[in-house]
């Protein structure tokens, strides 16, 4: 990610042939940060979608059995 020599103790280890991991551990953190964001609001938009569809097919909220 970010392109700078650093040595390896900045690098998460990994098995492989160098053993240690191809980001830094700054950018490893951010990139996860960035795609746990991502996938909340995915999760965020697909429950208000779901919860749109249940209010349209009960309007009144009374659901089965009441």
């Amino acid at each position: 990610e970010c392109r700078e020599f650093k040595p390896v103790t900045e690098f998460y280890s990994y098995p492989g042939r160098s053993g240690v991991m191809g980001m830094c551990k700054r950018c490893c953190i951010r990139l996860a940060v960035a795609y746990k964001r991502k996938r909340r609001e995915k999760r965020a938009a697909y429950l208000l979608a779901k919860a749109r569809l249940t209010t349209e097919k009960d309007p009144g909220g009374a659901g089965v059995g009441g």
